[in-house]
């Protein structure tokens, strides 16, 4: 119950390159909020996929976000880019986790109100949900490594590559991956960063 009660939504998790300050807080967090939600409204009446802790910790690693803060661009972007290249899944798995994201969302509106939060909320529609199921079916969408390690999505909690992603995604988070996704996710976050500072630097420009 203690720690129930010490939960922050807001607590520093990330540094400013949008790294895992440290796995133990990030997981602890995780534990924090999902308990939460389930034990809130929306969270009662929420799916569960499965995946929902895993694709938290995608979005920090893709797009540098930690749940508490992402907006609702780079959380579609965990949706129908990395979702569908990088994770093998059953199709309908992936529309259940877009409406257990909604509720998680619609409930730290509510609970904490985040704008955020609420922001996520509104962009989770069915309409998102029957997307990223159809593009969880599609092989045009997946990546290299999914598709050779056969994301057909037939069996994929006994799959080797849903296992391989499993080990990759945890490495990662802990800091022993030397590549893969890793070094991807690092670039890709360091490319987003640049052009963040490049917009805000041609908006001050313009007032």
């Amino acid at each position: 119950m203690a720690l129930f009660s010490q939960f922050s939504w807001d607590e520093p998790l990330l540094d400013e390159d949008g790294m895992v300050l440290s796995d133990r807080r990030f997981g602890r967090w995780l534990d924090g909020a999902t308990r939460r939600f389930r034990a809130s409204a929306e969270g009662r009446d929420a799916p569960d996929s499965g995946w929902l802790k895993s694709f938290f910790r995608l979005a920090v690693q893709y797009e540098g976000y930690a749940p508490s803060q992402i907006r609702p661009d780079p959380l579609l972007a965990v949706i129908f880019d990395v979702l569908p290249r990088k994770v093998v899944m059953e199709p309908s798995d992936g529309a259940l986790l877009v409406r257990e994201l909604q509720a998680f969302y619609a409930f730290a509106s509510r609970e904490y109100g985040s704008e955020s939060a609420a922001a996520c909320a509104a962009r989770l529609t069915p309409t998102v949900g029957a997307a990223l199921q159809r593009s969880l079916a599609d092989p045009s969408k997946f990546g290299f490594a999914k598709a050779l390690f056969g994301g057909g999505g037939e069996e994929p909690a006994q799959s080797p590559g849903h296992r391989l992603f499993e080990e990759q995604r945890a490495l990662d988070v802990l800091g022993l991956s030397s590549g893969g996704p890793r070094a991807a996710g690092a670039a890709e976050r360091s490319r987003k960063k640049r052009k963040r500072k490049q917009a805000n630097k041609s908006r001050r420009k313009n007032r």
